[in-house]
């Protein structure tokens, strides 16, 4: 009985056994792409101009970087880490952009940024004080790209200085009669003109622009200068430079040092003040997201890899605003040997 009883109890193991689960089936990894080509957001010269480029597949977080080409050499900056490209538009952009993913596979596509047609405008407004028997080189800009604008001038400038006459728009030369010059350029493009009087005045000794009381005054276009003045060469210390400009509240102004990359020794700090010296706290870094909430201070353009500096500056207030650019040399050993060059866009 004991048997039987036992063997109506075995009778339970037929039960089947439990299922074993199915793997999910492993996600699909698609290949890193730019999904930005082609053609970006049109723009307008001499305006900010802000987009983020788009890529997918691959492994995030991504990096970016310009293959081919130089967004910077436009006015515009792409930053390593979000593809943020942004800055004031002062050329036609395009260039060939890279991105690597985590596991350093990479994609790269073709991107330009078409600009928008604008009426023919000399954008220049003042030009700088010339010293006698000094250098003088001044780039007059339109609001064209590549200064495709024909220029021609009316009237008698220092003799000494030469005006190129067409796409160039450079007034340079060593000027060798000191008095107040004044004259009329014209720029062309098919059928629209645009014409702006200037006052160039020479003298044998310009006053030191080393204080913000005596800065020089300075619109948007490319202007030539000295960290220290030719014709001091008494200074005790390392000089500097100020500029005033003037642009409205809410708009952008771009400044770009070029030093190093003309074969400069000066390792330029860009600094941007109000009229007590006061740094802004509204500039973006090239390179750098445009949050406009870094200090408007800068040393070197780092994904450039270079020495010479850029800030983008977001004049705060309404109506107009007046500021100060400060231009000095980071080791502190300024001589006047160090010439440099700098370009503004965006101001009045």
């Amino acid at each position: 009985m004991l048997l039987l009883l036992l063997a109506g109890c075995a009778g339970g193991g037929s039960s089947k056994p439990p299922a074993v689960p199915t793997p999910a089936p492993m996600p699909v990894q698609t290949a890193l792409s730019i999904t930005t080509k082609g053609n970006l957001a049109p723009g307008t010269f001499g305006q900010f101009y802000q987009t983020t480029l788009q890529a997918t597949g691959g492994t995030p977080p991504y990096q970016w970087s310009a293959i081919q080409g130089d967004p910077l050499a436009a006015g515009l900056t792409l930053s390593t880490d979000t593809g943020e490209l942004s800055g004031v538009i002062t050329g036609q952009a395009q260039f060939t952009a890279g991105v690597m993913d985590a596991k350093q596979h990479t994609a790269t596509a073709s991107v330009t940024v078409p600009l928008n047609s604008a009426p023919v405008k000399i954008i220049t407004s003042i030009l700088p004080p010339a010293t006698l028997h000094h250098l003088y080189n001044v780039t007059i800009q339109c609001n064209q790209p590549g200064n495709p604008c024909f220029f021609s001038l009316q009237g008698s400038i220092p003799p000494g200085l030469h005006f190129t006459e067409g796409n160039s728009g450079v007034l340079n030369g060593v000027p060798t009669t000191a008095g107040s010059f004044n004259f009329t350029v014209t720029a062309a493009l098919a059928s629209n003109t645009d014409q702006r009087t200037y006052t160039l005045v020479v003298s044998d000794k310009q006053p030191r622009n080393d204080a913000i009381s005596s800065a020089t005054a300075l619109s948007n276009g490319l202007w030539s200068a000295s960290i220290s003045p030719y014709h001091d060469s008494s200074s005790n210390g390392p000089d500097e430079d100020f500029y005033a400009l003037s642009a409205p509240g809410g708009s952008y102004v771009s400044v770009e040092i070029f030093a190093e990359r003309n074969g400069s020794p000066l390792d330029s700090v860009l600094e941007i003040v109000n009229q007590n010296g006061q740094r802004f706290h509204t500039c973006s870094d090239a390179g750098s997201s445009a949050a406009f909430a870094n200090p408007c201070m800068n040393d070197d353009i780092l994904p450039e890899f270079t020495l010479d500096s850029m800030l983008t500056f977001k004049v705060p207030g309404t109506g107009s605003q007046k500021f100060f650019v400060h231009v000095l040399d980071w080791r502190g050993d300024a001589r006047p040997d160090m010439l440099y060059q700098m370009a503004i866009f965006g101001a009045d």
